[in-house]
C-alpha cells in the first residue's frame, strides 16, 4: 500500500527558491509511485487577506480530503 502525502507549499510559477524545490519533490515521489497532493499557499498571489483565509483554509482540506500518512509544511514565512 502506497503512502498518502500532502505537501503544503507555494507552487511554480514563481521563481526559485522553495516553490522549485517543493515542485521537484511533488514530482519525484509521483514518479516512484506515491499518492501524492499538493496544497498551494500562494495560490491567490500575495494579497495579505486571501493568504490568511488560504492559511485558515488548510485544516478544513485535511480533514475533509482523503487521510494523509504524512504531511509535509514547507512554508518560507515569518508570519505564519
Amino acid at each position: 500500500m502506497s503512502h498518502r502525502i500532502l505537501i503544503v507549499s507555494p507552487f511554480p510559477p514563481l521563481l526559485g527558491g522553495v516553490s522549485v524545490s517543493s515542485e521537484r519533490l511533488y514530482n519525484n515521489l509521483k514518479e516512484d509511485g506515491y499518492d501524492v497532493e499538493k496544497y498551494n499557499i500562494i495560490k491567490f498571489g500575495h494579497n495579505p487577506l486571501l493568504k490568511i483565509i488560504t492559511f485558515l483554509w488548510i485544516p478544513f482540506f485535511i480533514f475533509f480530503r482523503k487521510k494523509y500518512d504524512i504531511i509535509h509544511f514547507h512554508i518560507p514565512s515569518k508570519a505564519r
